[in-house]
């Protein structure tokens, strides 16, 4: 990996999770410092980031994290409702038992994770958080449609930095782990009205969850 690919990956990660919080002015030479690199790969970096919609830049701003709006959160839980379900449907469709082997096994281990997870509430669990994007990926692995994919993914960063930012410490009373399972059970079943429909809803509750725990829209 190039520095610019190790950085971008760093980066990105810690505004995903939010160690690097929304709205963040980005100053080229605070943040050349803490992550020791310099200016080449940095701007290298940024501009990848800006493409991807989680770094905004102006030239005569300069860089800073993407804001955060509940018409965001709609757009992304909407489009994600939309391509994600589609790219199950297609996989449904044409998966083999390999696909179903890879749905079996990250489900397999997101359950034991979750289960650690559930015991050390509020306490960030990064290894849960790979499994449980490993799941996710899982279920539409066998699309055969790369570019949906790729946005698939691409939603799926923007959802899980607003997740991560606004429902971390909130405790929820959903059973995320208990849908997991029913819509693993409707994949494998091939059951594609029923697997589409609770993925979709999934999702929607998700989308809620976090409109629920964002602050009210100013008026006007």
């Amino acid at each position: 990996m190039t520095i610019a690919t190790t950085l971008l990956t760093r980066l990105r990660n810690d505004i995903l999770t939010g160690a690097i919080g929304p709205g963040e002015k980005l100053n080229l030479d605070r943040v050349r410092t803490s992550y020791g690199v310099s200016l080449s790969p940095l701007r290298e970096a940024l501009s990848q980031l800006v493409a991807e919609r989680l770094v905004e830049a102006n030239e005569n701003r300069g860089f800073w994290t993407a804001q955060v709006s509940r018409e965001n959160v709609e757009e992304i839980f909407w489009l994600r409702g939309t391509l994600e379900v589609m790219a199950l449907e297609r996989s449904i469709a044409l998966g083999d038992d390999s696909w179903e082997a890879d749905i079996v096994s990250t489900l397999h281990r997101l359950e034991k994770l979750s289960y650690l997870k559930s015991r050390t509430q509020g306490v960030p669990n990064e290894e849960w958080e790979l499994w449980h994007r490993r799941f996710h990926n899982a279920l539409i692995g066998a699309s055969q449609a790369p570019v949906l994919v790729q946005f698939c993914n691409s939603l799926h960063d923007h959802a899980d930095r607003y997740r991560r930012n606004f429902l971390k410490d909130i405790h929820q009373s959903r059973d995320s782990h208990q849908e997991h399972r029913e819509i693993s059970a409707a994949t494998l079943n091939r059951d594609t009205a029923r697997a589409c429909s609770l993925l979709r809803e999934h999702l929607a509750r998700t989308g809620a969850d976090i409109l629920a725990a964002m602050p009210p829209a100013p008026p006007g």
